[in-house]
Formats: C-alpha cells, sequence, structure tokens
C-alpha cells in the first residue's frame, strides 16, 4: 500500500511540474546559446546578478518619475537578472549562426508583441503560465541589430500589459 501511495504522489509530482521542466529547458536552451556568443571575442555579452540588477533598480527609482518609468520599474522589481548580448561585430558567418540558433532557443517562447520600425524588427518572447498569470523569461530581441536583451523572472501579466499601453 505504501508503494502504492509513493508512486502515485511521484507520478502527480512530475504531472504538476511538467510545465516547469519545460520552461526551464527553454531557458537552458537560450543560456547554451549565449554563452556560445560570450566564447566569440568580437561580441559583447554582459551579465548582471542580483546586485547588479539592485544597483541597477536603485538608479531607475531616482530618474524615473513619469508613467512609462514606473511601468518599467514595476517590471525590473520581479527581475532576478539580466543578460544582454551583442554580436553585430562578429563575422557574418557567425552573426548567422548565432541568429539561427536563438531563434531555435526561442521557438518554445511565446511572441508578446513584435514592433517594427523602417527594416528593422525587434520581437518580445515569453514564457506564458496560464495557471498562474505569469510570464517568465522575456527576451527581447533583434537579428537585425544581432542583439538580445534576457530578463530572467517572474512577471504579472498585469505588469506587461501596464508596460505595453504605456508605449501606445
Amino acid at each position: 500500500m505504501k508503494r502504492i501511495l509513493l508512486i502515485a504522489i511521484t507520478l502527480t509530482a512530475a504531472w504538476l511540474c511538467c510545465g516547469a521542466v519545460k520552461d526551464k529547458a527553454a531557458e537552458l536552451e537560450l543560456d547554451k546559446v549565449i554563452e556560445t556568443i560570450k566564447q566569440n571575442k568580437d561580441a559583447d555579452v554582459v551579465r548582471l546578478g542580483r546586485l547588479g540588477m539592485s544597483i541597477f533598480r536603485i538608479a531607475l527609482e531616482e530618474e524615473g518619475d513619469d508613467e512609462e518609468d514606473k511601468a518599467i520599474l514595476a517590471l525590473m522589481k520581479d527581475t532576478k537578472k539580466m543578460t544582454i548580448a551583442d554580436y553585430s561585430d562578429c563575422f557574418q558567418a557567425d552573426r548567422v549562426k548565432y541568429s539561427t540558433s536563438i531563434s531555435q532557443a526561442l521557438a518554445r517562447h511565446e511572441i508578446i508583441i513584435e514592433i517594427k520600425d523602417d527594416d528593422e524588427t525587434v520581437t518580445i518572447y515569453g514564457i506564458f503560465d496560464d495557471k498562474k498569470g505569469t510570464v517568465s523569461d522575456i527576451v527581447m530581441y533583434s537579428p537585425s541589430d544581432c542583439s538580445l536583451i534576457l530578463f530572467d523572472g517572474k512577471y504579472e501579466a498585469s505588469t506587461i500589459g501596464n508596460l505595453l499601453a504605456n508605449e501606445n
């Protein structure tokens, strides 16, 4: 009886965690691509951890006084870490390889919004959790600029909605 109960609990826990495993796999895939880009001496990769994000938030609080700044600050409060990757100075073959790898890694993410300005496109991706009403791992990606920004955290969908409403 104990064995059956243990198996039932294990299967239930695995079933409940399936979404989290999928999200973690998508995050790890993107981290691998960023780590590959970081190996290239012509690329720039900047990572802000918890301390760096705390300093960044303090700077935002000091400067931000309008509604858009407040919406950005609300988003940044839920950001654990941020990674910025720019590979525009790399050789053409490397840029194509990185762009292809990023596109493949982002296939598991959902598009939040796509912004087109002339011939440039910036796409914002995220991983949605419909049950909790949250979005995690927001990625701003511009293939034409060869740049990517990853915001690592869990965000309320309403916070993102407020930020996008302020952009219009």
